[in-house]
This record gives structure tokens, sequence and C-alpha cells, in this order.
């Protein structure tokens, strides 16, 4: 059950025989997700761990059937977990009253900012008019962070009011969220578009979430990881998590995107002369 009320969590109440008496309840923060869920609404908890269906909805309250919890122990529920309705239009602003506080500092000394969870063209429109308001230079760089499924649909919107002003803009193409949101079936096809609309675009993009993270934290990569790594040359910049051997995983970066850049040209492949391999007598 989830509640609107600010609550500790506590957990289901069993008979003896296991059956339930009393749900296991949890709070959310966003008051509109009780005003925009529906029936049937897909839910997430903890980036995807633990799957459900909204079965019921309240003014105060959402009843959720869980589908997927694991193997048969299940998996515990910690605090401050995030809760993703991937099929849920919020029609909330994508600016908090705590972002907007920042912008003050922002607008008058940051290089760029970032917009996170953007759904449509009016979360950027928000962005703008809150920027334009505190004077912000024109030189202020705005990077979208693109990982619903709404804000994939409506990219091409969403690009087309950035560019109604004159502050450079750029897409990152947030797999980790993504692949909660939108299922990591989907994944490949939609960082595929999302890479291929922004090169139509002129939009350059940042490849994010855990490139070379095994190697950032071990020293050691994974043979994914490198092929994943590669992939990152068709954008314009790539994202590294932080990490014991992060400048390891900095140089190795380097390395394989300088080689990359040989046979590719961002979504294009090159015909390059196989200079490093012997001919066949």
């Amino acid at each position: 059950m989830l509640t609107r009320e600010s609550i500790l969590g506590s957990p289901a109440v069993l008979d003896k025989s296991g059956n339930i008496i009393a749900p296991a309840r949890v709070s959310c923060t966003l008051e509109q997700v009780f005003d925009a869920a529906k029936i049937g609404d897909p839910i997430k908890f903890d980036e995807g761990k633990i799957t459900g269906v909204i079965s019921a909805v309240s003014s105060s309250e959402i009843c959720v059937e869980i589908t997927d919890a694991g193997d048969h122990k299940g998996r515990k529920l910690r605090g401050e977990k995030a809760i993703n309705l991937p099929k849920t239009d919020l029609a909330v602003c994508g600016l908090t009253a705590k972002d907007t506080g920042d912008l003050d500092f922002v607008a008058t000394n940051g290089d760029i900012v970032a917009l996170s969870f953007v759904n449509g063209p009016s979360d950027v429109h928000c962005l703008q008019t809150e920027l334009r308001n505190r004077g912000a230079p024109e030189n202020l760089g705005i990077v979208l962070k693109i990982e619903t499924e709404l804000g994939f649909q409506r990219l091409p919107a969403v690009l087309l009011q950035a560019m109604e002003t004159r502050n450079s803009v750029g897409v990152m193409v947030a797999r980790g969220d993504m692949a909660v949101e939108c299922g990591w079936q989907r994944l490949a096809e939609m960082q595929d578009q999302i890479l291929v609309t922004c090169e139509a675009s002129h939009v350059p993009t940042i490849w994010a979430t855990q490139v070379l993270e095994g190697m950032a934290k071990s020293g050691i990569p994974s043979r994914a990881e490198i092929t994943d790594a590669a992939s990152g040359s068709r954008a314009e910049c790539v994202m590294l998590n932080k990490g014991p051997h992060i400048m390891e995983a900095v140089s190795s970066l380097d390395d394989i995107l300088r080689r990359e850049a040989c046979h590719r040209r961002k979504n294009h492949a090159i015909m390059h002369p196989l200079s490093h391999f012997q001919s066949f007598q």
C-alpha cells in the first residue's frame, strides 16, 4: 500500500498460514502520484528490483499488487528508494521548489545547468523562463536528461523548444533510469533513436550510466564494458562515474575512443583500410 501520509514503512502482517492480514505500507513524497495514477498502471521500486501493478486508487492511498520481487525469498525495500511509474503522466513541472532556489546561484555562477526527468517541452520552457527571469547569460549551457518514455516520445518537440533560446543545448542519454522506466528490452532501440534524432538536430549528446563502471571500481573491465565504451564514440561526450581506479578508466576510454574514431563517425561506419592485418598469401 502506497500512502500519501508521511509514515515509516512497515512490512505486511501475516497469519500463521501466510495469508496477508494487513499489507505492507510505504509513503510517497510526490503528491501528484495520487491524482494521476490509474488502475492497471505499472509501478517499479528501487530501480526496478521490485515491480507491480496498481490495483486500486484513492485520494490518499494506492494499492499495488506486487508481480515480481526476485526469487521466492523476495527482496527488501529499504528507505529513500526510487519509485517509478513509467506509464503514468504525472503532469508535474520538471523543476522542484528546491531547483528554482538553486537557479539563483546557477544563473550567476554556473557554466551549464542540467534538467533531469524531462517529460516534454513544457519542462524546458519552465527552465528557460526561470533563467530569463534571473538574467542568466545566453552562453549558459543547458543539458536535457532523457530518461522516461514520455521524454523519449516527445524528444523532437523538446529539442524544438530548447532551440527557442540562444543557450547551447545538449542531451544526456540517461540509460540507467531509461532501462527502469521503459524496460531493458527497449533500451538499445531507444538509445539509438535518441542519438540519431539529436544528430539530425545538430544537438550534441552525452553517453551516460555505468560506462566502464567495473573498471573504475576494480581496475579490470569486462568485455561487455569495453564494447559499451566503444559505442560512446557515437556521442560527443562520455560520462564516467567515480571509483578508486577512475584514472585508469579515463585512460582506457581515451584509447578506446581514439581507435574507434578510425572506424566510425558518430552513427556512420567508415570503410577504414585494414592496415593492422597481414594479407593471406
